[in-house]
């Protein structure tokens, strides 16, 4: 009994423990992918509806300013974050320090592929 109760703690305790260490990494990894998707598809859809609902109808007026276009990015920021959850949100600004200069970027790319079309 005593040296099942040794191998139970010296060899088959950590084992476990790292096995349960290694699914939790790979269900947090799974999470951040799944987020970071819909992080891409949001940014996509969102730059292509604010373009088709705002941009389209006030570019090259008077109206098309330097701060109306922050506004207007500040939106699409707001409604990017929404659709990716408070969960999908909190966990992308955990594993990302920069978030809001990456989600700055995504944002950018995306209007220069809508100009592209």
């Amino acid at each position: 009994m005593e040296l099942f109760q040794a191998v139970w703690t010296i060899v088959l305790v950590p084992v476990f423990t790292w096995i349960g260490k290694e699914i939790h990494d790979y269900a947090k990894a799974r999470k951040i992918e799944k987020y970071t998707d819909m992080l891409y598809i949001s940014v996509s859809k969102v730059v292509k509806e604010m373009y088709q609902t705002v941009v389209e109808n006030i570019k090259d007026t008077d109206d098309w300013t330097s701060e109306k276009q922050k506004e207007i990015k500040e939106i699409a920021k707001t409604k990017i974050i929404q659709a990716i959850t408070t969960d999908g949100y909190k966990l992308l600004r955990t594993v990302n320090t920069d978030f809001e200069l990456w989600l700055e970027s995504l944002i950018e790319a995306a209007i220069f592929d809508q100009k592209k079309v």
